[in-house]
């Protein structure tokens, strides 16, 4: 059996085991357990510096207790362990969806702005057509034409080539 002045050294073990299990896995983690088990009975289990014990019952009930306990942490450091390597997967997944969804959001951003601009061009280019026409026979005193009906305006508008009404 393991003297109580030093339990300590099944703390820091089960605190070593719980980094491990947490960071490296089980596999670490368990040879961890071993061999702090077998460092503490080589140690500080009375006879010292041997693995041959003097109350074998209760030394086995102790490692058992133990490696139970370390069994128990490993268990719970590796789900937390596989937990975040999906979580890194996860964010990993997300952040290119969202790098996708930028370059979409830029692309479509460019798509726009050549729309626009090319729609601003076909405005001014059928604002060039869009002028007045002087007719022949338009008084702008009289405000009727050579035939002598009332016109409303002094020119017509031209727009794509054809004759659209007089400009008010």
């Amino acid at each position: 059996m393991i003297p109580r002045r030093f339990f300590w050294l099944f703390d820091f073990l089960m605190m070593g085991v719980a980094f491990l299990a947490a960071y490296a896995g089980a596999g670490p983690s368990l040879f961890a357990a071993v061999l702090g088990l077998a460092g503490v009975t080589y140690w500080f289990v009375p006879p010292r510096g041997s693995f041959a014990v003097w109350n074998v019952t209760a030394h086995v009930v102790a490692s058992l207790a133990y490696l139970l306990v370390c069994a128990l942490i490993i268990v719970v450091g590796e789900m937390s362990r596989r937990a975040k390597v999906k979580l890194n997967i996860a964010v990993e997944k997300l952040q290119r969806s969202d790098e996708t969804l930028r370059e979409a959001q830029e692309q479509l951003e460019e798509r726009v702005q050549e729309r626009t601009l090319n729609w601003h061009k076909r405005r001014r280019n059928s604002e060039d057509c869009w002028t007045p026409l002087q007719m022949p026979g338009w008084s702008k005193s009289k405000r009727q034409n050579h035939f002598g009906e009332y016109t409303g305006g002094e020119a017509v508008w031209l727009s794509a080539g054809r004759v659209v009404g007089p400009a008010n």
